[in-house]
């Protein structure tokens, strides 16, 4: 049946409505392009999947990307437009110089402003995809310089998307993965070829949260809620943290990324694996744990905090006074330093100073760490004003950093507000976007703890869609119904009892979760060891009692009960609380001398009396432990028989009377004074010692602390002077790769005129070696390439009668240069220079030995000498001389010229006029 093109589009707008598609957003810098093939050549056309591709464009480029990537794809590749439809099956790209966003399927676009130092396009479109898509989003970062995309990562991931990011190994360019490797936020970390098939495993998943996951018939397969108490069970004893009391859909969103991720499609099946591979419960944890925050998220409540409720809290504080503020679920702190922005701002403004401690306490330990550093992304700088920025943050390599009197402010704690006391006496709690998380009844013993925490008047800040509970309304007074902003009311405050029986009844669900998972065959044979172990207890053991060293019941065998009775009140498991106070005495004194003496102390036919009821018995305490921290207590039951009341005598046992209520009790408190008052002793001894101790540690901590002051003013000098001295030293450095070029060229100058000069040239130092000679001059000196340093005077030459070295010590010692005449062995005539070698500042450094070839000179002067003789024989052989006029060539006289008649007589038969 084929359907037609009507349906097929019906189709289409009723699947796009309802979401049933993923966007693939993928984010790319420098050296996208090959990720971008690579990834692209490796995804096969999917009716289930758009792709949209944000990279870093310069404005004044043309981009080509839609014609590159259509070659690696049988998918259309298209230009983003504004208001442009987004369909499964293409490929978007954005245009240069503009921010892409998609919302309602459609994808919009604005201009870059050209005043942002920073282009985060990524981050902007990855927020708007999380926004739309939620967990039908899915963001992947490829090779790029920078960290654009790790914000907008966390985004996707709080919405419930996933997040695959490239492997720095494969990318050209690995700043932004690696940006988001280090915050841990990534599902995926794969080269860009494998990228597409786990993709598409991730996609083809069912969801556990509609009820879609495939079940088998076997009876050895949990059931769902089996299966999660099992989950919880191993992140408690694993990690630490109970997620039993947050809301189930939201723990069910997250195992069924983490499912997606590790390709399972039943919850038994993810459930084996978690046992397999033991990191996939931190990934899970990672996973529910992960907090979106922003500097100034939500201006409104910071403007309500800066102009209200700070200057409310700051007119009760003077300089003795601290300011105190609790940051429950900080996250990775941006929140905790924006409100200490403002706090300082407030003081600097009013000239006020007083103490400020701000707790910030979160249960991701690795969040506590990256926010504890107080090192962010440059992508911060959106979310903070310029001059808070300026003044408040110091430029780091690719981020910025808190400065230190903000960070001094903060104290950073590892914290669960569930499972661990609240903090005291605080003048603001901030749990926002925390109790969305939780079940309701949480919710409640929370607010609970948060009023116990605050002053009376302190105020509590909640996250935009949360609440007070109507069962603790009356703890609090609504002073911003749209901030969620609340004032703690006077009444009385809670007690920490509610938190004791909620964490023992969370560690008794937890208790019963973790042993409730084993095979059942297991459990029988368990449960059958148990009932024997309990049952030979019960009939064959005496009654028993193991205490700790501050004498806390810790364990109990056999029946016990009718000698230890629970207190009225609060709970207390000291075991002088908890017995008789007849009896107490007898145990006091019976555990301090097996204390002392590390061995067993009996009092033997002691008849006690309670209430109606009267029996015989003994009494036995033991060191139940090498350290001799723990004690175990006997009392084993006794028919009562003549005699009963005789004393046995050995080393260790006590003379006792047969009744302990009527006889001798005088004698048994006077020995418990005894002891305790030697305890008392020993403790008010070691008590001074240790404030002798204290006092003494105290004096040398405060020397040294004045010490490392000291120390840290002259650190602080130095480094004043060490970044003087580096500017200094730019300076030169620049100064001096200008002189690097200049000499670099006058060295290029030189060589070319030193190969090109037919001037035979050696230049000498000071100590007449060899530095520099032009290759012409070794046709006459016997000069080699490597003769570079030589003395002059172990070189020979073909120069007839002279001596270069001493011709050299000559010119060099007066200063005066020499010009000579030489022949060489060859025949050839030259000019030898010999010259002192001055500097630029007229220092002489050596000598300049030149010649200059005049053989062609001396042989003409030789052959107008020959001719100058010739012309004066014929002179001297002729009769007549007369004298001629020559002339130029103007017809006037040049010069008078004498020749004689033969001479003459040519010159007239040839016609000439004179």
């Amino acid at each position: 049946m084929v359907m037609g093109k009507g349906h097929r589009a019906t189709e289409e707008k009723d699947r796009k409505e309802n979401k049933d598609y993923y966007v693939v957003g993928i984010g790319a810098s420098a050296g996208g392009l090959k990720a971008l093939k690579s990834f692209f050549e490796n995804v096969p056309v999917t009716d289930n999947i758009a792709f949209v591709v944000v990279q870093h464009l310069s404005p004044d480029y043309k981009s080509m990307m839609v014609d590159i990537l259509s070659k690696y794809t049988t998918m259309q590749v298209l230009e983003a437009q504004e208001d442009m439809s987004v369909e499964t099956g293409k490929i978007y790209l954005i245009p240069p110089n503009k921010l892409l966003t998609i919302k309602e399927n459609k994808l919009h676009l604005t201009q870059l402003n050209p005043q942002y130092k920073l282009n985060l396009a990524i981050d902007v479109f990855f927020n708007s995809l999380a926004e739309n898509f939620q967990n039908k989003a899915i963001g992947v970062v490829l090779s790029g310089a920078g960290n654009d995309g790790t914000r907008g990562s966390k985004d996707i991931k709080e919405a419930g998307g996933m997040v695959m990011v490239q492997d720095e190994d494969s990318a050209e360019f690995p700043s932004m993965p690696q940006s988001i490797i280090i915050t841990g936020i990534y599902d995926h970390k794969l080269p860009p070829s494998e990228m597409g098939q786990q993709l598409l495993s991730y996609i083809h998943q069912p969801s556990i949260v509609q009820g879609n996951v495939n079940r088998t018939e076997k009876d050895e397969i949990q059931t769902e809620e089996e299966a999660l108490n099992i989950i919880y069970g191993l992140l408690k004893l694993q990690l630490g943290i109970d997620f039993s009391y947050y809301k189930q859909n939201t723990i069910l969103r997250c195992i069924e990324r983490r499912m997606k991720v590790c390709q399972m499609a039943d919850l038994n099946d993810y459930v084996a694996y978690i046992y397999r591979d033991s990191s996939e419960i931190h990934k899970l944890n990672q996973s529910l744990l992960i907090g979106v925050t922003k500097f100034f998220r939500d201006i409104e409540v910071f403007d309500l905090l800066k102009e209200q409720i700070i200057p409310q809290i700051s007119s009760t504080k003077n300089r003795l006074n601290t300011l105190r503020i609790w940051i429950a679920g900080c996250s990775t702190g941006e929140e905790v330093y924006s409100i200490a922005m403002l706090i300082l701002e407030y003081m600097e403004e009013h000239n006020l100073r007083f103490n400020v401690k701000i707790f910030a306490t979160d249960v991701n330990r690795d969040s506590i760490e990256f926010a504890s550093r107080g090192i962010y992304p440059q992508s911060c700088a959106v979310d903070i004003p310029i001059r808070r920025l300026e003044k408040y943050f110091n430029k780091k390599n690719d981020g910025y950093q808190v400065i230190e009197e903000i960070r001094d402010m903060v104290i950073f704690s590892n914290h669960n507000i569930v499972s661990d006391p609240p903090f005291h006496k605080m003048d603001l709690v901030s749990c926002r976007n925390l109790f969305i998380y939780f079940q309701s009844f949480i919710q409640k013993k929370l607010l609970k703890y948060f009023h116990f925490a605050l002053n009376q008047g302190g105020y509590l800040l909640l996250g935009s869609s949360e609440t007070i509970n109507d069962e603790v309304s009356e703890l609090f007074v609504n002073i911003n119904t749209k901030c969620k902003v609340f004032k703690a009311s006077s009444k009385n405050r809670q007690t920490l009892l509610d938190y004791s029986q909620t964490a023992l009844s969370l560690d008794k669900s937890f208790n019963t979760r973790i042993t409730n998972y084993s095979a059942t065959e297991k459990k029988q044979n368990k449960k059958s060891v148990e009932e024997i172990q309990q049952k030979l207890i019960s009939e064959y053991v005496p009654p028993c009692v193991i205490i700790d060293k501050n004498h806390k019941v810790i364990h109990t065998s056999g029946n016990i009960n009718k000698y230890i009775q629970l207190p009225n009140g609060a709970i207390d498991l000291n075991i002088f609380k908890m017995v008789p106070q007849s009896l107490s005495f007898i145990l006091g004194t019976a555990i301090n001398r097996a204390k002392k003496e590390k061995v067993k102390t009996v009092y033997k036919n002691l008849r006690f009396s309670f209430n109606d009821w009267e029996e015989i018995i003994n009494v036995t305490v033991r060191p139940f432990s090498e350290s001799n921290e723990t004690m175990m207590i006997i009392i084993e039951e006794k028919e009562q028989e003549e005699g009963d009341h005789e004393l046995v005598q050995n080393n260790h046992t006590i003379n006792t009377i047969n009744t302990i209520n009527t006889i001798h009790v005088e004698k048994s408190m006077q020995n418990r004074i005894n002891d305790l008052e030697y305890e008392l002793k020993e403790t008010k001894d070691a008590l001074q010692n240790t404030f002798e101790e204290i006092e003494t540690s105290n004096e040398e901590l405060q020397s040294a602390n004045e010490e490392l002051l000291a120390s840290n003013e002259e650190l602080q000098s130095t480094n004043e002077e060490i970044q003087s001295i580096n500017e200094e030293l730019a300076t030169v450095n620049a100064q001096y790769a200008i002189k690097i070029e200049e000499l670099t060229e006058l060295n290029n100058d030189m060589d070319n005129y030193i190969r090109s000069t037919n001037i035979g040239m050696i230049i000498l130092d000071r100590d007449f070696l060899i530095r520099r000679f032009t290759p012409t001059i070794k046709e006459e000196i016997n000069l080699m390439d490597f003769d570079i340093g030589r003395p002059i005077k172990h070189i020979s030459h073909n120069l007839k009668n002279i001596d270069l070295s001493k011709e050299a010590e000559e010119v060099l010692g007066s200063f005066i240069p020499k010009e000579l005449e030489v022949q060489s062995t060859r025949g050839s005539w030259f000019i030898l220079k010999v010259t002192p070698y001055r500097t630029e500042q007229d220092f002489v450094k050596g000598v300049v030995i030149t010649l200059v070839d005049i053989t062609k000179q001396k042989e003409m002067i030789e052959i107008i000498k020959d001719r100058e003789e010739k012309y004066r024989q014929l002179f001297n052989n002729a009769n007549d001389m007369i004298f001629v006029n020559a002339f130029d060539e103007t017809g006037q006289p040049n010069k008078l010229i004498e020749v004689n008649n033969t001479a003459l007589g040519y010159w007239v038969t040839q016609g000439r006029n004179y």
